[in-house]
């Protein structure tokens, strides 16, 4: 469970109250990455399917 909240804290879901030292550009970048991972994953999914 710590791992799922700790991905909604980098994606910028969650604010870390805990005193994180990830800023606004930070979480920006995890967005960015995570937008990244998921355009990937669907392109891939789209070969398998062969559109």
């Amino acid at each position: 469970m710590a791992s799922a909240l700790d991905e909604l804290v980098e994606a910028g879901t969650l604010e870390d109250v805990t005193g994180g030292t990830k800023d606004d550009i930070d979480r920006e970048l995890s967005k960015i990455k995570s937008k990244g991972e998921v355009d990937e994953q669907l392109e891939a999914l789209k070969k398998e399917m062969g559109k």
